[in-house]
C-alpha cells in the first residue's frame, strides 16, 4: 500500500467488471460528457509553462529568502559584511534552478515526495560545494563568509521543502495543475487504475478517458468502435498513457501507445515488495526491476545511527528546559512521579523501558478497565486504535497540551542516545497493542529499532486505527532509506507543531 503518496488501494475485484465496449470520458466541466468523443480540451496550452514557472519561481523565492535570512544572523552581525557583496553571488540561483530542472524536479510528478526530497538535497548540495570550489579558486575565502554560505545552505533546503509544500498544496485545487493523462485497461481493472490516479494526494494526473484496449487506434490512425484515436487525445493536448494491461495482445497495445503518446506508463501492482528505490536494470531483452533492502546493509546503518545520535544530542540540549518545566508543571497538578517508563518491545523482541513524562492520573492504568466496562462505546474506541480521544484518565490541562505537541515523548531523546530507540521507525508498542498485529507485520517489526516519531505519526497521528498504524510500519520496513528517514523528520516538525491529528 503505497501510503506515501496518500493512495488509496482498490481491490480490482470489488470493481464491477461489466463491460465497457466505448470510453468512459472524464466528467468533469473540462472534458466532454458524451462517450466516444474528444474531451474538450483535457489541459490549457500554457499549463505545463505555468507549473514550472510556479515551482521555479517558489524555489528562486526559498534560496533569496534562505539568503538573506543567514545574512541578517550572521555576516551582518558578526562581520558587518555589506549586503552588496552578497548580491554578487545571488546569480548562482539561476543555475541552482537549472539544476533543479535537469533533475526532474519541474513538475516532478510521480516522482515521490521521498525521491523529490532526495534530489533537491543532492542538487542544492552540488551547487553549495561547487560555490565553495569557486570562492576558494579565486581567493575570495576572506572575503565571504563560510558560516553564512552553511546556513544559508541549510536554510534552503527547509524553506524549499516548506514552500514548494505550500505551492502544490494550493495548486493542485486548480483545474490546470494536474497533467491530463488517458487510461488504457481491461474493463476489470480500469476504475481500479482510475481510483488509484484519483486518489493522489497531491492531484498530479487527471484522467480525462478511461478506455478499454478495443478502443486503442492501431499504428495506421484507424478508431476503434466509434471512439476518438490515441492520436486525436494527443492532438488534443493529452501526453500521458497510464496502462495495466499485461497478458496476451498486452504488448502490442503497448506499442501502439508508444506510437502515439510521448509518455507510456506501466502500472504493475506489488503489495509485498519495496517501492522506494526501485532501480531498472537492461538484461538484454528483459527489463529487471532490482529491490534492495537497505536494512541488510552495514554502511546504511552506520548512517542512521549516526544520524541519530547527532540530531538526539542536539535536541537534548535544546529540550532539557522545556522537559524541566513540563515535568515541574505535572508535579504541581498532579502529585506522583512526574517521569515514568513503559515496557515495550525493542529490536529482535527484547525488552526495553521506555522513558515519558507522566500525562495521566498516577493509577490510570487500574482505571482503564472500569471505563471499558462501563462504556461499550469507548470500549469500541479503544480497541480500534487503543487510544481515547477524550480520555479522562488525562492530567487536566497540562497532560492534553503536553500530548498534543508530543512533549511528553521528548525523554525518548535519551533512548535514542543508549541506542535502543531510533528518531524514525515504528512507534514501541505494548503487547496488547502487538497482539492486534498481523504475525508478519509483527516480525517486520522486530527487524529494527522502534522510533521516537514514525511515518504514520507525520501522515495520520492519532487518526490512524490499527489497521493503517499497521500498514504505515510495513511501508517504512520494506522501504527504509537515510532519504526516508529525513522526510519523516521533516514532516515530523510541521505534524508537532500544528498538533494535528494528536490526542
Amino acid at each position: 500500500m503505497h501510503r506515501l503518496q496518500g493512495t488509496e488501494r482498490v481491490d480490482p475485484r470489488a470493481v464491477n467488471a461489466a463491460e465497457r465496449p466505448t470510453a468512459t470520458v472524464d466528467r468533469s466541466p473540462a472534458v466532454s460528457s458524451t462517450t466516444g468523443s474528444l474531451p474538450a480540451a483535457p489541459s490549457r496550452p500554457w499549463a505545463g509553462s505555468a507549473r514550472v514557472a510556479l515551482l521555479s519561481a517558489a524555489d528562486a523565492l526559498a534560496l533569496l529568502l534562505a539568503g538573506v535570512v543567514a545574512y541578517l544572523l550572521w555576516a551582518l552581525p558578526v562581520h558587518g559584511q555589506d549586503a552588496a557583496l552578497y548580491i554578487g553571488v545571488t546569480p548562482a540561483i539561476v543555475l541552482i534552478l537549472l539544476g533543479y530542472g535537469q533533475a526532474g524536479l519541474y513538475p516532478g510528478f510521480g516522482l515521490g515526495p521521498v525521491e523529490v526530497l532526495r534530489r533537491y538535497v543532492l542538487v542544492t548540495a552540488t551547487a553549495a560545494l561547487v560555490l565553495a570550489a569557486l570562492i576558494f579558486g579565486l581567493k575570495l575565502q576572506n572575503e565571504y563568509s563560510r558560516v553564512t554560505l552553511a546556513l544559508a545552505f541549510v536554510l534552503s533546503l527547509c524553506l524549499i521543502g516548506s514552500f514548494r509544500w505550500l505551492v502544490t498544496r494550493w495548486a493542485r485545487g486548480r483545474s490546470w495543475w494536474p497533467e491530463p493523462a488517458v487510461v488504457i485497461a481491461d474493463p476489470d481493472h480500469s476504475e481500479a487504475v482510475r481510483a488509484l490516479l484519483d486518489g493522489s494526494a497531491s492531484k498530479e494526473f487527471r484522467p480525462v478517458a478511461v478506455l478499454p484496449p478495443a478502443v486503442i487506434a492501431s499504428a495506421d490512425g484507424d478508431e476503434g468502435a466509434g471512439n476518438p484515436s490515441s492520436v486525436e487525445y494527443v492532438r488534443s493536448g493529452v501526453e500521458i498513457a497510464f496502462t495495466s494491461l499485461k497478458g496476451p495482445g498486452s504488448e502490442e497495445v503497448i506499442d501502439t501507445l508508444r506510437l502515439t503518446f510521448p509518455r507510456v506508463i506501466v502500472l504493475r501492482e506489488f503489495r509485498d515488495l519495496p517501492v522506494e528505490g526501485v532501480q531498472v536494470r537492461n538484461l538484454g531483452g528483459l527489463l529487471g526491476l532490482e529491490y534492495g533492502n537497505n536494512l541488510l546493509r552495514r554502511q546504511s546503518r552506520w548512517v542512521k545511527r549516526s544520524l541519530d545520535i547527532g540530531i538526539a544530542v542536539v535536541a537534548l540540549v535544546v529540550t532539557t528546559p522545556l522537559v524541566v518545566a513540563s515535568m515541574l508543571a505535572v508535579k504541581v497538578i498532579s502529585p506522583g512521579p512526574a517521569l515514568y517508563r513503559q515496557e515495550r518491545e525493542g529490536r529482535r523482541g527484547e525488552t526495553i523501558r521506555v522513558p515519558k513524562i507522566r500525562t495521566m492520573a498516577v493509577d490510570a492504568e487500574g482505571r482503564m478497565e472500569e471505563l471499558l466496562e462501563s462504556d461499550p462505546g469507548l470500549r469500541e474506541e479503544w480497541e480500534n486504535g487503543f487510544k481515547l480521544k477524550n480520555d479522562p484518565r488525562i492530567v487536566p490541562l497540562v497532560g492534553r497540551l503536553l500530548r498534543r505537541f508530543s512533549i511528553d515523548e521528548l525523554p525518548q531523546l535519551w533512548s535514542v542516545v543508549r541506542g535502543e530507540v531510533s528518531l524514525v521507525g515504528p512507534r514501541p508498542f505494548p503487547a496488547y497493542h502487538l497482539d492486534a498485529l498481523a504475525p508478519q507485520a509483527r516480525r517486520l517489526r522486530a527487524e529494527v529499532r522502534p522510533g521516537l516519531t514514525g511515518l504514520w505519526q507525520v501522515e495520520a497521528r492519532g487518526l490512524a486505527d490499527v489497521e493503517v498504524q499497521q500498514s504505515y510500519d510495513v511501508y517504512y520496513i520494506r522501504n527504509w532509506s537515510v532519504w526516508l528517514d529525513l522526510y519523516i523528520l521533516a514532516r515530523t516538525f510541521g505534524a508537532v507543531i500544528t498538533g494535528r491529528g494528536a490526542y
